[in-house]
């Protein structure tokens, strides 16, 4: 995650409290990779259903919050459509999760 300025996720399956605890460990690693004066733009691509919809947005809304002074600037969207994982950094990194 060297010299990256824009990390991009798609995970379709973040709305359950593990599955956003899980992300936020992903966040973590990395501010903990990061130069402090560094900014990164971390921006989630997941699916969502009415039923967990406030409580995601919310969820990710407190998340964006408690990152931004660490230099993480957290953008999230809804896309049906997602439904493989996958990483993709600025610095030419494309890690593609599989599942056997």
């Amino acid at each position: 995650m060297r010299d990256a300025t824009v990390i991009k996720v798609t995970d379709p399956y973040v709305r359950l409290p593990y599955q956003l605890k899980n992300f936020m460990e992903l966040a973590q690693v990395i501010a903990n990779r990061k130069q402090r004066e560094d900014e990164i733009k971390l921006h989630l691509v997941t699916a969502n259903n009415e039923e967990y919809l406030p409580d995601i947005q919310n969820n990710l809304n407190q998340m964006a919050s408690s990152l931004e002074p660490l230099g993480i600037f957290l953008y999230y969207e809804f896309a049906n459509t997602a439904h493989d994982r996958s990483i993709i950094i600025d610095n030419g990194w494309k890690i593609l999760l599989a599942e056997d």
